[in-house]
């Protein structure tokens, strides 16, 4: 008889079968890429954000029709990062847009409409700062400063790049990129499906649900 303290190692590797072990990997993998994705957006050693691939341009020499797109926009998203979003907010946005931070991920009008409806719910206050807007061929870069507080203790300030492609005609978000510290988001196997978990998930439920958009 094998001693007690090696009873019940028998047969052990029958019972971690491949669909159990592919469970904890990805349940240990959530975590792991979620937090690791934070800090990475907090660290010094990842690098700066840069445009690729499109030429800076001078907007004033743009039509007017495109001028007065790409201000609607950037006046939006400013009532977006300062909690007063209003029926028309969600129109600059593509029906198939995508959003992305370090932490979610989301696909569709729908859901990031749950997020922008969502977010006055929960945060006590928020404004933005010193902010400035590069141009570039069917994009805009928007930096600013964010400040926002959660109940009555928590309260943090940072300064936010956010990355903007847009559609031919200019009056509609493709894809926006949130980054803070200005920090390009960390890229890892499994990060993408976390924060789509998060976002298409979990983000649509808790902020949809509170604000009503979750259903529509």
């Amino acid at each position: 008889m094998a001693p007690a303290h090696m009873r019940g190692l028998k047969g052990m590797n029958r019972n971690l079968s491949d669909k159990r072990a592919l469970a904890y990997f990805i349940g240990l993998l959530y975590p792991i890429t979620m937090v690791s994705s934070y800090f990475y957006s907090r660290s010094d050693a990842s690098p700066h954000f840069h445009v690729k691939h499109r030429n800076k341009i001078n907007i004033m020499q743009k039509s007017e029709e495109i001028q007065r797109n790409r201000q609607c926009i950037i006046d939006e998203l400013r009532n977006i990062y300062n909690l007063r979003p209003h029926s028309k907010t969600e129109f600059i946005y593509a029906e198939d847009a995508h959003f992305e931070n370090p932490l979610i991920a989301m696909q569709g009008k729908k859901s990031i409409t749950t997020l922008i409806h969502g977010l006055p719910l929960f945060s006590r206050e928020a404004r933005t700062e010193s902010d400035s807007v590069e141009h570039y061929e069917d994009a805009m870069v928007l930096k600013q400063n964010w400040t926002v507080q959660v109940g009555s203790i928590f309260r943090v300030s940072f300064p936010v790049t956010t990355y903007l492609e847009l559609n031919d005609a200019n009056d509609q978000i493709q894809q926006q990129t949130d980054m803070p510290n200005d920090k390009e988001l960390f890229e890892f196997i499994g990060c993408q499906a976390a924060k789509y978990l998060n976002g298409n998930g979990i983000a649509r439920i808790v902020f949809g649900v509170p604000s009503g958009r979750y259903i529509e």
